[in-house]
Order: structure tokens, then C-alpha cells, then sequence
């Protein structure tokens, strides 16, 4: 059964190399080798890295290693390769026989490896061709976003969108990374999808994936990816609400429509992406300012711990956070010193209020937060703590 590895290895060029000798090179080798077998992942990144700082005396001894029975040590063979990163004939050699290896992985990370050092060679480009055909996932998702990196194919977009909804959830995940690196691009046939999906949960939660990756460059479509804030369903919710949080500034205005949703969930879930995205202008102050003096408790608390990630407040939210001190609910009380403490000199006007939870309350850890939120006040105005 295929072992669980890292799909993609970053290519890194350590110069300059290590002057090893053959003892060295033996032994890094041998230390890859045995991490490999037992599927050590700490030892063999340490190991490959070793490699890569001997680097191309190296490439000889991994070129050996692709005869290995066991294909966590051939897998580990092209990632060392890779590590060493060195454009020349022996390289090419190791990662053109590692695509026709008999082990997914050891084929999909040689067309990683090909892609990168070798972009204009033909061969490269015939290797990757092929790959698009092969018969595991896995290698197909790498070989398609090779064909957009080399040629700027825009079928390789539509393949890597198919593949979001492969059952293999490292395939699906590598689909989403990739098409986050594609860029603007991947936007207009991930909206088309997302329209499309709007019946499907899965179909649509993949989508908001690879959207999310793309962080501002889905902005143009924002409006169309905040009403997943809505859904019934919460795996889709999240995925929007990670998406807004990625796209940042441009998604402020939907979710500022959404904070006032009649749905308290949808107001959390808006307030909390606000906070998460931590900016600031009048209108996002003034959504937050206005969460303070919601109905319900959830809304509040997701108001009072946004306020407290932006780290911005005007007079009249500071006013309404000190009001909040004295109120029943201990949670509440809670996230307001902590929002208090994070507002820094803007909170002064809280001292007092602060002091005396420290020193009064019934509850042990708010006169203990209350104690921080004060001191960290006092800090940012340069006065001693208590």
C-alpha cells in the first residue's frame, strides 16, 4: 500500500557544495537509505538535505538507489535529486527514469523535479505529455500543472479543476496548491464550477478550496463566493469563510453586508473573517461597534474578539467594551479584557474599570486577565504596571 508522503519537494539551491569524499557521500547515502525504509520523515529531510549540500558528487550514488526494492528509498532518491537541484545531463537522466518507475509517487515527484530544472527541454515536455495520461492521480496532477507551467495550456486548468474532486486527498490537495500557483487564470473556470456546484456541497467546498488558495487574485468574484457564508452546510461555510478571510481587504464590503445578516450564524462567521483579515476603516469599525449591542451572545463575543484582532477602536466602542465589563455572561466579560488589553493606549479610559476587576472579582482567571489586559495598557503608555 502506497505510504502517505509529502507530494511536492521545494527545489533549493545550496551553494556553495560541500567538498565530500566518497566515504561522505556513502554514508548521507546510507542515512537517506535507512530513514526511507521506516518512513522516518524528520531523518530523511535531514538526510536529504545533506545531500543537497554535497550536491552534484551526489547524483551518482542517488542514480544507484532507483535499482532499490523498496520504493520509499527510489522516492527518496528523486527527492535528494531534486534538493541538489542541479540543471545537468546526470539529473535529467535520474528524474527521466524515475517517470517511468513503477511507484506513483517516485513518477509524480520526477515530473516535479523535470518541470522545474528542465522547462525548455523537448524531452522534458514529452515526458510530461505522457505523464498526463498515467494511469494514478497522483502523477496526473503534477504532469498538468507541468503543461501550464511550461506552455500555459489552458486545458491543464480545467484537468487540475477535475481533479479537485479526486477520492485521493492528496491528489486533491496538490489540485488546490496547484491552481493557486496558476493564478488569475484558474478565476473564470472556478467560477463557472462554483455556479455550477451550487447543489453539490463537495463540488462546492473544493471550489472554494482552490479559490482560497488563490487569495486576492479571486476577489473579482467575491461576491459571487460570500453567500456561501449562508449555506446550511458547514463545511461550505468555512470554506468561504477561509476563502474572504485569503482575498482580504476587497472581500470587507460583503462581509460587512453579512455581519448584519438576519442569520446570527452568518453574523459570526462574518465578524469573525473581519477580525481575521484585521483591517480597519470607519465602516468596519462601525459594523463591529454596532455587533456589540447585538441580541445575541454569540454575535457579541464574535464583535468583541474581532475588535481585539484588528487592534483599532473609536471612543464609543471603547466606552461600549468597558460597559461589557459589568456584564453576566463571565465569557463575555472575558473577551472584553482580552479585546482591551490588544487596544493598548486606545483602551486607557479602561484602567480604572480594570484595576478593580483585578483586584475584586469573584472569577480567579478575569482579575488575572484583567491584571494583564491593564498592565499591557500601561505598557503601550509607557507607565509602570501595577
Amino acid at each position: 500500500m502506497m505510504s502517505i508522503r509529502l507530494l511536492l519537494t521545494g527545489l533549493v539551491l545550496l551553494s556553495p557544495p560541500l567538498l565530500a569524499s566518497a566515504t561522505e557521500i556513502s554514508a548521507a547515502v546510507d542515512r537517506l537509505t535507512r530513514a526511507a525504509r521506516v518512513y522516518d520523515e524528520r531523518e530523511m529531510n535531514r538526510a536529504a538535505s545533506a545531500l543537497a549540500r554535497i550536491g552534484r558528487a551526489a547524483l551518482p550514488a542517488l542514480a544507484k538507489l532507483l535499482d532499490d526494492v523498496d520504493d520509499n528509498v527510489r522516492w527518496q532518491a528523486i527527492v535528494a535529486t531534486n534538493r541538489i537541484a542541479r540543471n545537468d545531463d546526470t539529473t535529467q537522466q535520474i528524474l527521466a527514469r524515475g517517470t517511468k518507475d513503477a511507484d506513483p509517487d517516485v513518477r509524480a515527484e520526477s515530473i516535479t523535479g523535470l518541470v522545474a530544472l528542465f522547462p525548455k527541454n523537448p524531452a522534458t515536455l514529452a515526458l510530461v505529455e505522457s505523464a498526463t495520461r498515467d494511469r494514478h492521480a497522483l502523477v496526473r496532477v503534477n504532469a498538468w500543472f507541468g503543461r501550464w507551467s511550461i506552455a500555459r495550456r489552458l486545458e491543464a486548468i480545467d484537468e487540475l479543476i477535475t481533479l479537485l474532486d479526486a477520492k485521493d486527498w492528496m491528489v486533491a490537495d496538490a489540485a488546490v496548491n496547484h491552481l493557486g500557483r496558476v493564478g488569475s487564470a484558474a478565476v473564470p473556470p472556478l467560477r463557472t464550477r462554483l455556479r455550477h456546484a451550487r447543489s453539490d456541497p463537495a463540488a462546492t467546498t473544493a471550489t472554494l478550496r482552490a479559490l482560497s488558495a488563490l487569495g486576492p487574485n479571486a476577489a473579482p468574484i467575491v461576491a459571487e463566493i460570500a453567500p456561501n457564508l449562508r449555506s446550511a452546510n458547514r463545511q461550505v461555510a468555512r470554506a468561504a469563510e477561509r476563502t474572504l478571510v485569503r482575498i482580504g481587504r476587497p472581500a470587507l464590503a460583503s462581509l460587512r453586508g453579512l455581519a448584519d445578516d438576519d442569520s446570527w450564524r452568518v453574523r459570526v462567521r462574518a465578524l469573525r473573517s473581519i477580525g481575521e483579515i484585521g483591517y480597519s476603516d470607519p465602516l468596519v469599525a462601525r459594523t463591529l461597534t454596532d455587533g456589540l449591542a447585538a441580541s445575541s451572545n454569540a454575535v457579541r463575543c464574535a464583535s468583541i474578539e474581532a475588535i481585539g484582532r484588528v487592534g483599532r477602536a473609536s471612543d464609543t466602542t471603547v466606552e461600549r467594551l468597558i460597559t461589557l465589563l459589568a456584564d453576566k455572561n463571565d465569557d463575555l466579560r472575558g473577551l472584553a479584557i482580552t479585546a482591551l488589553g490588544r487596544l493598548g493606549k486606545l483602551a486607557a479610559p479602561a484602567l480604572d474599570s480594570l484595576r478593580s476587576i483585578s483586584r475584586d472579582d469573584a472569577v480567579d482567571h478575569l482579575r488575572e486577565a484583567a491584571k494583564s489586559a491593564h498592565d499591557k495598557i500601561m505598557r503601550a503608555l509607557a507607565k509602570p504596571p501595577l
